[in-house]
C-alpha cells in the first residue's frame, strides 16, 4: 500500500513538472474534435454477473455487473492480469479460449471505436490510411496537427514515424471515425502530459459513451463517471 501511494505521488509530481515546462512554450491548448454520435438508446451496455476464465487456466474475474448509459464514461480498474483488456476483446468478439459465465447485452448495430493497448503496426501514407479506414482526411490531419504534428510529418510514411507519433495516429483515427461507443485501452500510453490534458479536456466537453481502461489515477478521476474494479 505504501509503495503504491509513493508511486502515485511520484507520477503526479512528474506530471506537474512536465506540464509546467510545456506551458512555458504553449499559450493555448488547441481543442481537438471527436466524431461521437450519441445513440438514441439510454442504456448502451449491460453486464450481468459476468465472469471470464481462460480455458485450462485461472479465472480472470468474477461477478461483474455494470450498466453503461449514453454520455457516460466507466473506468475499469484492476491489477495487471485481472482481465481488463480481455473484457474489452470479449465484448468485441475477438478474444478466444475463454469460458464466460453470466451474460451481457449490447445494443446492436452500434458503431464502435476500439483503441487497443497493443501497438498496432500501420503502414503507408496518412492519405492512404484515411482512405482505408473511411476517415475524413482533413479531419485526421487537423487532429494530428493539434496533437503537435508538424506539417512536414504529414508526408512521412506511418511505419517510419516514431512510436509516439504512431500512437497519435491511432488516437486520431479513433477520434475521427464516427462512433456511438468507445472502447479505449490505456489511451494515454506514449502520449505526453500536454496531449493527455488535451484528451481530458475533449472528453469532459463531448461526454462520449465509453468503457475506459487506464492506470493513471489523475486521468481516471478527471473523466470517469464511475470506477469499477475487477476482482477474482
Amino acid at each position: 500500500m505504501m509503495k503504491k501511494s509513493i508511486n502515485a505521488r511520484n507520477r503526479m509530481d512528474k506530471r506537474i513538472a512536465e506540464k509546467e515546462g510545456m506551458l512555458k512554450n504553449i499559450e493555448k491548448v488547441p481543442t481537438m474534435t471527436m466524431n461521437f454520435q450519441a445513440d438514441y438508446h439510454r442504456e448502451i451496455l449491460q453486464l450481468n454477473d459476468l465472469s471470464l476464465q481462460l480455458k485450462n487456466s485461472r479465472e480472470l474475474f468474477k461477478s461483474l455487473t455494470l450498466s453503461l448509459n449514453n454520455h457516460e464514461i466507466i473506468a475499469i480498474e484492476g491489477k495487471n492480469g485481472s482481465g481488463k483488456s480481455t473484457l474489452i476483446k470479449y465484448l468485441l468478439g475477438i478474444s478466444q479460449n475463454l469460458i464466460a459465465k453470466g451474460n451481457y447485452e449490447l445494443i446492436e448495430s452500434l458503431k464502435i471505436s476500439y483503441l487497443p493497448q497493443e501497438f498496432v503496426m500501420y503502414s503507408g501514407s496518412l492519405k492512404d490510411f484515411a482512405k482505408k479506414y473511411h476517415l475524413s482526411y482533413e479531419a485526421l490531419l487537423s487532429n494530428l496537427k493539434k496533437m503537435g504534428f508538424a506539417r512536414a510529418d504529414f508526408t512521412t510514411r506511418i511505419e517510419k514515424m516514431s512510436m509516439g507519433q504512431q500512437k497519435r495516429v491511432a488516437w486520431a483515427k479513433s477520434l475521427t471515425e464516427p462512433a456511438n461507443l468507445y472502447l479505449w485501452d490505456e489511451p494515454a500510453n506514449y502520449l505526453d502530459v500536454f496531449n493527455q490534458d488535451q484528451l481530458i479536456k475533449l472528453l469532459k466537453s463531448v461526454k462520449p459513451t465509453m468503457l475506459l481502461i487506464e492506470h493513471d489515477p489523475y486521468f481516471i478521476t478527471s473523466v470517469a463517471d464511475q470506477q469499477i474494479k475487477l476482482t477474482n
